[in-house]
């Protein structure tokens, strides 16, 4: 089965909280790990890479927490997915169209149909924005 990796989730809660704050108001991950019952570890590292990767700003010291740094209007749901997880894939033999990783792999009849399944998965999230997600 298709999940969303829990990483994912996180960032995404995050990120429709940030959003409804002022533009200049800044949120800790303790602030939202709180007000949604989430570990703060694993939220706390969410949002360091999204800081990492220009999506949050970091403001250090007491009172410091994240922000929008840019716009999120054209970031993916692949773009957030792989900055915190890697890349989607269903299967292993996914990785790099290897299919070493499969005890199957020799005989399995149904590779292809698998890359084109990842490949339609890939476009979707590709063109599912997380503005979209966030605003429902």
């Amino acid at each position: 089965m298709l999940q969303i990796n829990r990483k994912v989730g996180y960032a995404l809660t995050s990120l429709k909280y940030i959003q409804r704050k002022e533009p200049e108001e800044l949120t800790s991950a303790k602030e939202i790990s709180h007000m949604f019952n989430l570990p703060f570890d694993p939220t706390s590292r969410v949002l360091q890479l999204m800081a990492k990767n220009d999506i949050l700003e970091a403001v250090q010291g007491v009172k410091g927490g994240y922000r929008f740094k840019n716009g999120i209007e054209n970031i993916s749901v692949r773009a957030l997915a792989e900055m915190l997880i890697g890349s989607i894939e269903l299967t292993k033999c996914m990785r790099k169209k290897k299919t070493t990783d499969c005890d199957a792999s020799l005989k399995c009849e149904i590779i292809p149909a698998m890359y084109e399944m990842n490949t339609r998965i890939n476009e979707l999230f590709d063109n599912l924005y997380i503005q979209d997600l966030i605003n429902k």
